[in-house]
C-alpha cells in the first residue's frame, strides 16, 4: 500500500516532490490472478499459525522460499495483527492510477521479477506508468518477489541511490 499512499501524497505536494519511486506497487487496475492463500481457522496452534504466515509469504510476498526466515514471518505476523482493516481489494483498485495525472515528479518504478502481483505481466505496469511518464524509469530486481526491500535489500538500495542520484 506505500506506493499508493506515496502516490497520493506527491499528488497532493506537487513540485515540492521531485521523484517518486514506485516500489511493486498495485492500485493501478490491473487485475491479474493472484495464488490462493493458506487461511487460518479458530483453534491452530501458535505453530499452526506461524507455519500459515510463512507459506503465505511464500506463496504471495517471497520468490525465494527460505526468504521466509523467522524475522520475515515475524513481521508478517505482526503486520496483520496490527492491520486495522482488510486490504483484500487494494492490489486491483484504481488508487493510484486515479494520483498519477495529479503528479509532476519523474517517476520511477521498481518490481522484483516474481511478483506474484504483477509477473508475468511487468510490461502492463511499465507502460500504464509510462502513459503518465514518457521518461519513466523502470527497475525489475530479478529473483525476488513482491517483498523486494525485504528479499534484495542490497539491490533495492543500490537502485534507489542510482536513481536519486541522477
Amino acid at each position: 500500500m506505500g506506493g499508493i499512499i506515496a502516490g497520493l501524497v506527491a499528488a497532493r505536494l506537487g513540485a515540492r516532490v521531485r521523484t517518486l519511486v514506485l516500489i511493486g506497487p498495485n492500485g493501478m487496475a490491473l487485475r491479474h490472478a493472484t495464488p490462493a492463500l493458506r487461511r487460518g481457522r479458530p483453534g491452530l496452534t501458535p505453530d499452526e499459525i506461524r507455519e500459515t504466515h510463512c507459506e503465505n509469504l511464500r506463496i504471495l510476498m517471497l520468490a525465494d522460499p527460505a526468504a521466509a526466515d523467522d524475522l520475515a514471518v515475524h513481521l508478517q505476523m505482526e503486520n496483520v495483527r496490527r492491520a486495522r482493516f482488510k486490504s483484500g481489494g487494494i492490489p486491483e483498485s484504481d488508487a493510484l492510477l486515479r494520483a498519477l495525472p495529479a503528479v509532476s515528479a519523474r517517476i520511477a518504478g521498481v518490481w522484483g521479477e516474481r511478483d506474484a502481483f504483477a509477473a508475468p505481466y511487468l510490461d502492463d505496469r511499465r507502460h500504464t506508468l509510462a502513459r503518465f511518464r514518457p521518461d519513466l524509469e523502470f527497475c525489475i530486481i530479478e529473483g525476488a518477489g513482491h517483498w523486494v526491500v525485504y528479499e534484495a535489500a542490497e539491490r533495492v538500495n543500490a537502485v534507489l541511490l542510482a536513481l536519486l542520484d541522477r
